[in-house]
């Protein structure tokens, strides 16, 4: 009987060929994915039970243990980097630069670590291949931290050092080295009209230099598009300046020195013991050996000495200079406030530890749910959007993008592959004339190649329509009778405040979500907007296209859920929105 071997990597040269394998993930995974693989059959006899909330329980339980996980090494890390610099800045002034960095490091590690706990606890196995390398993280930014998280040596040498800490039986470990391959970063394409509006940026910029902008406002990637941006600071009546990200030239990762770190990992037990051990090989540059240099560039920059306040949407994230010069502003009292980008602000267990919401002093959400610190506008994405009166014949299915890194305390590579197999099974059970309706619509960008990979999670797939993102939403919420949302999405939130009948097909029965959520999201499931059973969702298509799509979308009972939705998570463009924001 051949040894079964408990696979870590996706590279099959490291393991026997003819050897049982048990796979810890699917991208561990030797073959080609496709729907026989994420059937449940072949998953549940090949892989370790998925790293998913099959509780609400458990949900409540990972969000408790990543708040005081979160809590606890940054209480360390800002006394650490105090101490370090020669500085006394605020927890919040450090949280401000590394603590979206923080979270998703806590998120990346623990959904690792019990996926690796769990297949040693609950599964039988004769072998297991592990690096025979130390783990280190390199990166000088969170988006390095995120390319890393896709990468096949980066999770294997992660794996390795999780069981090493935790896994007795010495004797079924082999030890191998796994070569790195070469990734290649995404690059944002700009089209034509992309560059042209760029260019005007820049020279309106030059004419910014006959206004004073000493006490001007700070306003930087809003969601806003070009002309709602010009007339937001006319409101605020300041001129317009647009803040472009430099490049930073960034000094190497020094493993000498960070050898030399301690953050007292022995007085700890578990998940929390492991992090600290690897945190100081782990943090970014940014805080250790870029520090002082990236502190030195912000004090040079043009921008606003005395903002009366900063507003951003993204910036929060990668931007760097951005960081650190909101960091010092907030220290010395400045305003600084969040507006929402995206879903699930209001929606998730988790929301209230998103470091935007914790560290801003306002948080500008698109709906009256949510904290203190919330501040309902509209849903600011629709500003971009035109109506046009167009014959409305075409079903969109907007689909989540390729999980190229993974991020999130869960496995939501998972999550996006079953997504796609649910989305098959509906396909295949609409009618025949309703099936041509359909264009399916997907980011080429994150595919990374992959077209035909995506493919394979559909039947008939010579006779699909596929969007690759070539045209502009707006053109598929002019053109559809219905919009088909794969997951729970911002573009979900969007059409819905449009107006625009739709329906969302949900990969689970989203442990995750709030309690107050839950009650909205079973209304919508009460009225057959969201689903979480693809066959159901395919009969109330094949209902709706039909006949009258009106007859259900302006329901009585539909129309009061929809609209208690978009009260609390996506309230509709107001008259006059760039002055109504100003004034907000």
């Amino acid at each position: 009987m051949p040894d079964k071997y408990l696979v870590l990597s996706k590279n099959k040269y490291l393991y026997p060929k003819n050897s049982v394998k048990l796979y810890l993930n699917l991208s561990c995974f030797h073959g080609e994915l496709s729907n026989k693989i994420i059937s449940e059959d072949f998953y549940i006899k090949n892989f370790v039970k998925p790293n998913i909330f099959y509780t609400d329980i458990e949900g409540d339980k990972k969000v408790e243990e990543t708040e005081k996980l979160f809590n606890s090494l940054s209480n360390s890390l800002f006394a650490f980097l105090n101490n370090f610099h020669g500085t006394n800045y605020s927890k919040r002034y450090w949280e401000i630069i590394y603590g979206n960095w923080l979270k998703v490091f806590i998120n990346t590690i623990s959904e690792r670590y019990y996926n690796i706990k769990f297949a040693l606890e609950k599964y039988q196995f004769d072998k297991i291949i592990i690096s025979n390398e130390k783990f280190i993280n390199i990166n000088n930014t969170l988006s390095d931290f995120d390319d890393n998280t896709g990468d096949d040596k980066w999770n294997f040498d992660l794996y390795s050092s999780i069981i090493r800490e935790i896994f007795k039986d010495k004797e079924k470990l082999i030890f191998k080295t796994l070569k790195k391959n070469q990734m290649k970063k995404w690059e944002a394409k700009y089209s034509l009209k992309d560059k042209l509006v760029l260019s005007i940026k820049r020279v309106i910029n030059l004419f910014g230099i006959f206004f004073p902008k000493k006490n001007n406002s700070l306003i930087s990637d809003v969601n806003l598009n070009f002309f709602s941006l010009l007339k937001l600071n006319y409101f605020l009546k300041q001129f317009p300046t647009f803040y472009f990200r430099k490049k930073i030239n960034f000094i190497s990762y020094n493993e000498t020195l960070r050898n030399n770190y301690n953050f007292d990992h022995d007085k700890y037990v578990g998940i929390e013991k492991f992090i600290r051990k690897i945190l100081p090989t782990c943090l970014p540059t940014t805080i250790i050996e870029n520090y002082k240099n990236i502190k030195n560039i912000t004090q040079k920059l043009d921008w606003p000495t005395n903002p009366e306040f900063i507003y951003t949407g993204t910036e929060f994230r990668e931007n760097e200079l951005f960081k650190f010069w909101t960091a010092e502003k907030t220290d010395k009292n400045f305003l600084y406030f969040v507006v929402q980008h995206g879903n699930n602000y209001a929606t998730l267990k988790d929301c209230h530890l998103m470091n935007e919401v914790k560290t801003c002093d306002k948080f500008i959400s698109w709906g009256k749910s949510g904290g203190n610190k919330y501040v309902p506008l509209f849903n600011t994405l629709n500003l971009n959007y035109k109506k046009k009166i167009k014959n409305k014949n075409k079903i969109y299915f907007f689909m989540r993008h390729y999980p190229f890194k993974k991020i999130l305390s869960w496995d939501d590579e998972y999550e996006v592959f079953k997504s796609y197999y649910q989305t098959n099974i509906s396909i295949k059970f609409l009618k025949d004339d309703i099936r041509k309706k359909i264009i399916i619509r997907i980011n080429m960008n994150y595919l990374k190649g992959k077209k035909d990979f995506f493919l394979n999670f559909f039947e008939n797939k010579e006779n699909l329509k596929i969007d690759f993102l070539r045209h502009h939403k707006n053109q598929a919420f002019n053109n559809s009778q219905l919009i088909v949302h794969c997951y729970d999405s911002t573009a979900f939130l969007e059409t819905m405040s449009l107006g625009i009948p739709s329906v969302s097909l949900l990969s689970n029965e989203h442990k995750f979500l709030k309690a107050e959520a839950r009650g909205v999201y079973s209304d919508l499931l009460k009225n057959k907007i969201i689903f979480t059973d693809p066959k159901l969702m395919a009969q109330h298509i094949n209902q709706v296209i039909s006949g009258n799509i009106y007859e259900w979308w302006d329901r009585k009972d539909v129309v009061r859920t929809r609209q208690l939705f978009l009260e609390k998570y996506s309230i509709p463009v107001k008259n006059n929105p760039e002055k109504y924001l100003a004034e907000t």
